[in-house]
Order: C-alpha cells, then sequence, then structure tokens
C-alpha cells in the first residue's frame, strides 16, 4: 500500500507538469473542453473493457495525454488577460471551477486505475 501511495505524488506530477503537453489548436475552447471530455470518457470505458495488459497501458497513456492537453487548454485559458476577465464575469462562456473539478475528478479516475493495474501485475 505505501509503494502505492508514493506512485500517487508522482502520477500527479506527470499529469500537470508534463513535457509533452499539447495546447488546442485556436479554435473555440468550449468546443476543445467537449471533446477532450468526450475522449476521456471513451479511453476510461476502454480501459474497464480491456483484459490485457498492453491494452490497459494504451489506455491510460491516452488518458495521460488527454488529461495533460485539457489542463494545458485550461491553464492557457485562465492565463490570458480576456479569460481572466470572463471568468470572473457571470456571463463567462465556460464555467473555469466546473471544468477543473471534472479534470481533477478524471485525474482520480486515471489514478485508481493505475492502482488496478498494480494490483494486477502483483
Amino acid at each position: 500500500m505505501n509503494e502505492r501511495l508514493k506512485l500517487i505524488p508522482i502520477a500527479l506530477f506527470l499529469i500537470v507538469s508534463a513535457g509533452k503537453a499539447y495546447a488546442h489548436n485556436g479554435e473555440d475552447p468550449n468546443r476543445e473542453l467537449r471533446k477532450s471530455t468526450e475522449y476521456i470518457t471513451t479511453y476510461q470505458s476502454e480501459f474497464e473493457s480491456e483484459s490485457d495488459l498492453k491494452g490497459m497501458r494504451k489506455s491510460l497513456d491516452a488518458q495521460l495525454n488527454s488529461l495533460r492537453s485539457r489542463l494545458l487548454l485550461l491553464r492557457n485559458e485562465l492565463a490570458s488577460d480576456s479569460s481572466v476577465r470572463r471568468c470572473i464575469n457571470k456571463d463567462s462562456e465556460i464555467d473555469y471551477f466546473k471544468e477543473l473539478d471534472r479534470t481533477l475528478k478524471s485525474s482520480d479516475r486515471f489514478l485508481k486505475q493505475v492502482n488496478k493495474l498494480l494490483d494486477s501485475v502483483k
């Protein structure tokens, strides 16, 4: 159990500060967030249906890349001046806190799946 607890900070570090992060391509951030949510949900469902370690790892890699991309998109949107003003404005099209919460929940599910994978290797 302690070994798995040691992996949690490492996994969070990889999610938040990975060198291989992708920004959105300049399109509508709302649409990018919706697509990202769909991708993550699909990858998480695929993980649950996988029976071999290679498939599980592929699903986890895809989830990690999507989570990285999503976090970078949210960070970039919050960092831009107009986005910060929109975030404060109640009429904002993006509910940043809701989207960050959704991303954190996806990260939690990802970590639980990593633990499941580690348990199956033992």
